[in-house]
């Protein structure tokens, strides 16, 4: 049922219907946690809720919910660390735990904590890192980087730190975009990226 419920909220969601969409995702949630306190050792439940975490986050960021959507994105990171030290092997799991520090990141920086948020990118850069050296022919590993990078960027301290970050971020993306990896939606990323560096200083 909480599958179903979550496909309702994603449908809303896509359709615009916000408000609806959470109720779908909280109801989901809501089931998930049940299910949990049944059988805590229940590793996938775990992580269902996680996700349902997530996209309630989404939804209450998107109507401007900033505390609600932090605490949302904090609770899926804690479930999300505790798997990926059960498994350091786990792509997926370590993935997750870089998903949940980039939320983090943005709610912090939204709210203007800088320093919470650079703290949360540079955490989840080093976790996309380290899965983009694992497996350097997995494209989406390499746009996890990407995403990491420019993230990074955006709340780095000074110039040279900004443009390293970004300058890395469009070598990946010309690579990808060489080769023809790069998803339609994402070939924007080279202008946009050049647009950040053309903003900073000459160095």
């Amino acid at each position: 049922m909480s599958i179903g419920l979550e496909r309702v909220g994603d449908r809303r969601n896509a359709a615009g219907d916000r408000a609806a969409a959470l109720a779908a995702y909280e109801e989901a949630l809501a089931i998930r946690r049940t299910l949990v306190r049944r059988d805590p050792d229940n590793i996938e439940w775990q992580r269902d809720v996680s996700i349902s975490l997530i996209k309630v986050g989404d939804m209450r960021a998107a109507t401007g919910d900033r505390s609600t959507a932090l605490a949302a994105y904090e609770e899926a990171l804690a479930i999300r660390r505790t798997l990926a030290r059960r498994d350091p092997d786990n792509t997926d799991w370590q993935r997750d735990v870089s998903v949940s520090l980039e939320r983090v990141g943005d709610m912090r920086a939204a709210t203007g904590d800088r320093a919470a948020a650079l703290a949360a990118y540079e955490e989840s850069l080093a976790v996309a890192r380290t899965l983009a050296r694992r497996d350097s022919s997995n494209v989406q590993s390499q746009t996890d980087l990407v995403v990491s990078l420019y993230n990074l960027s955006s709340v780095a301290s000074d110039a040279a730190a900004r443009r390293a970050a970004l300058s890395e971020a469009l070598d990946i993306v010309r690579r990808l975009d060489g080769s023809g990896q790069l998803h339609v939606d994402q070939r924007g990323w080279i202008a946009a990226i050049e647009g950040e560096l053309a903003k900073l200083p000459a160095p």
